[in-house]
């Protein structure tokens, strides 16, 4: 006569393990800080002046992020990212850029040489038309790690 018995196997649930990923775009900066801090993006939308959806789209990448937000976003991540993704508007990278840098208004004019007209237009707006021209200027400016120096008279 065979012995009648009863058992359960019990599988270690494996941890939830997320893969590193180094973050290249403001949304994905704001999304690992806030994971980081563990705030719902409510929390962390109220920081910001937005709302939940809105965070959700930025950290996605589903919308750009406005340049009059980034003093919020350099303070909330406490430090000044470097943006390697041409996601980010090139109004927001700009002004990244010279904050970065140190680099005043007029003095980033006079490296570029672009009318201070088009810069502000479009580092205050997020949706402008940009000339073709200026746009080339100012990518190739910001892509390329030039030193330079700032004259003062």
């Amino acid at each position: 006569m065979i012995p009648k018995c009863s058992f359960t196997l019990k599988a270690k649930i494996p941890k939830k393990i997320t893969p590193k990923i180094k973050p290249k775009t403001l949304g994905e900066f704001i999304k690992r800080e806030r994971q980081r801090r563990k705030l719902s993006q409510a929390t962390a939308a109220k920081f910001f002046g937005v709302n939940g959806m809105c965070l959700s789209s930025w950290e996605i990448n589903k919308k750009t992020i406005h340049p009059k937000y980034l003093e919020s976003i350099i303070e909330f991540l406490g430090f000044m990212p470097k943006l390697t993704s041409n996601f980010d508007k090139i109004g927001m990278r700009t002004k990244l850029w010279r904050k970065q840098h140190s680099v005043s208004m007029d003095d980033f004019l006079s490296m570029i040489n672009t009318p201070k007209e088009e810069i502000l237009k479009i580092e205050q707006a997020r949706y402008c038309k940009v000339d073709k021209k200026v746009a080339l200027k100012i990518n190739s400016f910001l892509k390329s790690n030039t030193t330079f120096s700032v004259r003062h008279p």
